[in-house]
């Protein structure tokens, strides 16, 4: 376990999330989970189990293909929880132009054979 290299590996993934984002790809963006119906996702609506289910949810949502905003993180702090886990608190904003959507998140993600991948995801929109 290499914690400086780790490190740097999940928040290049929060940067690929987030580009990937803010140009609209979806599947770009769900590259950063998990592929497994243990998947875990919880924003304050029903917790949504699997990624076939989120990125379904997602699709829903945002229609075929096109996320909607500019997303950022922030404050993002790796805590890691022996040397196949980590956990990450932050915080992040969605700004559509015409709404601001902001929250905190915390993550778990797992190293995987394909790196670092969230296995656990509770987001939560300040109010």
């Amino acid at each position: 376990m290499h914690p400086d290299d780790d490190r740097a590996e999940i928040l290049a993934l929060l940067e690929r999330q987030a580009a990937a984002w803010n140009r609209g790809d979806l599947d770009a963006f769900m590259e950063g989970y998990w592929s497994h119906p243990q998947l875990r996702y919880a924003n304050g609506n029903p917790p949504v189990r699997g990624w076939t289910a989120l990125y379904q949810s997602y699709r829903e949502r945002y229609g075929q293909n096109r996320l909607e905003g500019r997303l950022t993180f922030g404050d993002a702090e790796v805590e890691f929880l022996g040397e196949e886990h980590a956990m990450v608190f932050g915080s992040y904003a969605v700004d559509t132009g015409a709404d601001r959507a902001h929250g905190n998140y915390t993550l778990i993600l797992r190293r995987l054979p394909v790196g670092w991948r969230i296995v656990a995801d509770q987001s939560s929109a300040a109010h």
